[in-house]
């Protein structure tokens, strides 16, 4: 039956759960397209099956809407997929998240067969630069912010209920806290951006 689903799911792609299932993204190949479709067929009937990843480690999905899935990849990690459709494409920004000392992100863009897309379709990725925000008056620039910045620390979240990511600068869990209080006054915390059709755009 997980065979079948599976493979109706490669025909159709009509919702983030049919991609989920038979992608064929590294990011989703350590767990095998039949479980997957056995862990999207139990998540419809409330129930949360863990899986073996490729590299032993347990996998749950825990979220599957008609655009978004949300699948906790190790204890460590997660992984996010939101669906943006327009009356000419279809793309699903994949987020993938480490949580170690702190979160770090990264993320790709897909097409409904998995295959790599060119980011910029989506959005212009955040820098460390973005988070700066000067106080008028300031004689502070940016280039002497980010002079401290030794690691870009950037998380993303996805809410699919408004259609948001969500970019995090993590600066205050890595650097000292003296360190971190010279320039907490120049950043802001997080810049969302919300979906346009295929594309998102910063919110004001």
């Amino acid at each position: 039956m997980a065979l079948a689903l599976c493979a109706i799911a490669a025909t159709q792609a009509r919702t983030a759960g049919d991609v989920f299932c038979s992608s064929s993204s590294d990011v989703f190949n350590v767990i095998p397209a039949n479980m997957r479709a056995e862990m999207l067929a139990y998540l419809e009937v409330g129930r949360v099956v863990p899986v073996e990843t490729a590299y032993g480690e347990e996998a749950k999905l825990v979220r599957a809407t008609d655009n978004y899935v949300k699948v906790r990849m190790s204890a460590a990690s997660e992984v996010e997929m939101l669906m943006l459709t327009s009356s000419r494409d279809t793309v699903l920004l994949v987020v993938q998240t480490v949580e170690t000392q702190t979160r770090e992100s990264r993320f790709t863009a897909i097409d409904t067969e998995g295959n790599p897309l060119r980011l910029d379709k989506l959005l212009k990725e955040p820098q460390m630069k973005d988070f700066v925000r000067l106080p008028k008056g300031s004689k502070m620039k940016p280039d002497d912010v980010l002079a401290k910045v030794r690691f870009p620390l950037i998380s993303y979240s996805i809410n699919d209920s408004a259609m948001t990511l969500t970019a995090r600068q993590n600066l205050k869990e890595f650097m000292s806290t003296d360190d971190y209080a010279e320039i907490a006054p120049y950043l802001t915390d997080s810049i969302t951006f919300r979906a346009h059709g295929t594309r998102f755009k910063p919110l004001k």
